[in-house]
């Protein structure tokens, strides 16, 4: 009795290819590093310290800019994941350069006012005397 079936398989063995031709792009991990260090940086940096978030966005950005410069030269073409955390790292920094930039000027208000009231107290007490 002649099976005409043959399981998915062609004659030869091999499977079929069904995806048109395209090979999947291989993954990068420096790449999906970078991308998670990204956005560990923009959490930390908006949620719970200013400074590991800098560290976070700053490896981010450095493992960002190997994987790009290693898919351009192995591809020839620019890594989407490479990019993303490269965009992501940058706005980390910003927002904790700001961050540092506004916790610097309310120390700076609230020592100025702690000052000017330290000194009205002082004075008031002086012509209590």
């Amino acid at each position: 009795m002649d099976n005409n079936f043959n399981n998915g398989n062609n004659m030869n063995g091999q499977q079929p290819n069904y995806g048109g031709g395209q090979q999947p792009q291989p993954t990068n991990g420096l790449a999906i590093a970078g991308l998670v260090l990204g956005l560990v940086g923009i959490v930390f940096t908006l949620v719970i310290n200013g400074i590991v978030g800098i560290i976070c966005a700053i490896v981010g950005l450095v493992l960002s800019i190997m994987a790009q410069k290693k898919s351009v030269a192995e591809t020839g073409q620019k890594n989407g994941m490479a990019t993303a955390g490269f965009i992501l790292s940058i706005i980390s920094l910003v927002v904790a350069v700001i961050g540092i930039i506004v916790a610097i000027a309310a120390v700076a208000c609230i020592t100025t006012a702690v000052g000017v009231g330290a000194n009205e107290i002082n004075d008031l007490i002086n012509s209590l005397q």
